[in-house]
Order: C-alpha cells, then structure tokens, then sequence
C-alpha cells in the first residue's frame, strides 16, 4: 500500500509513505491483509494497493472519504445596526475544535426580521420553521412564541405568500 500524496500515514511507522506484506495466496483464492493508517487530511483520499507476484502485477486505486471527527457546533449571533453605528464582534473558537474544521459564515440583512422572512420567502424548510406543540409548557412556548412573532409581523406587513398560507393550515395555529 503507498500514499503518493502523503495524504495518510502509516502507524506505527511514522514518516513512511509505503507499507509491503508479504502473503501466499493461492490460485482461486483471496486473503486479508491490514494496514493501520492515519489520514492527514480530510475528503477523499487516495489508497493505492498493489499486488506483485513472480508472473504479473496489478495495482488499484481507491477513494476513501474521511470526514472530520466531532460534533458540528453551530453558533448564531444576531444583531441591530441603525445607521452609522459599527459593530465589533469576538468571536470565539473552542479549543477542543478540529483544525481545518472552522467555517465562518456572516449574513447581512435590511431589516430585523430579514432572516426569517429570507426562510420563509425562499419556501424552504418552512414545515420546520412552525412546530407542533408537544412536551411541557416552556417547550411549547420555544417553539410557538418566535412562529406567532414572524406570523403578527408577516400579516401586518402584508407579505404572505403561498409558503405561509400553507403553513397556517398548522392544527396548533387555530388556537390563537
């Protein structure tokens, strides 16, 4: 096994960029070999296997995907800017975080609810954005106190739309 582009490592030989085992196999026949790596990177990676006998050899690539370990933290901060006010925001980062994992994404909108109604106008994943109520009282209050809030201001602004219409089909609306 070789990784051309140092795109993995072999363990416990650190700094090799090949592995050899030597096995008899039979004619007809297949076996089990194992090499202990570590990728260096993640995204699809090549493995490059070969196979060398005294009469032929034969070699083949393949992709292995590795992906980042850990859980996804997501993190939003939303703030007003009137005017000619500027704003400074820290940002934290972890430090228990997975290098090379970090994604920064900024949205700016025009108006206090401009992310909401970005949701909502866009269509998508509105059947996520209205819950059905269920569990206790403060859970219920989560989830339908910020629905009621974009619904009081969608209505009075009158930018409904079909997304919205369908929405308000919800059973738990009728309540209000």
């Amino acid at each position: 096994m070789e990784s051309e582009k140092g795109q993995f490592e072999f363990l416990p030989n650190y700094g090799n960029n090949k592995q050899t085992v030597s096995a008899f196999i039979q004619r007809e026949r297949s076996r089990t070999v194992r090499f202990k790596i570590r990728p260096t990177q993640v995204g699809a990676i090549d493995l490059k296997i070969s196979a060398v006998s005294f009469l032929a050899s034969d070699v083949i690539i393949k992709k292995l995907k590795v992906v980042y370990e850990g859980t996804t933290v997501w993190n939003n901060e939303d703030f007003f800017i009137s005017g000619e006010e500027s704003k400074i925001y820290r940002l934290s980062i972890p430090l228990n975080i997975v290098l090379g994992s970090e994604h920064i994404e900024i949205s700016v909108m025009d108006f206090i609810m401009g992310s909401m109604l970005n949701l909502i106008n866009s269509g998508e994943n509105l059947d996520n954005l209205i819950h059905t109520p269920y569990g206790c009282g403060e859970q219920n209050m989560f989830t339908m106190v910020p629905n009621l809030m974009v619904l009081k201001y969608l209505q009075s602004t009158d930018n409904a739309n079909k997304a919205l219409n369908k929405a308000l089909n919800n059973s738990y609306l009728d309540f209000f």
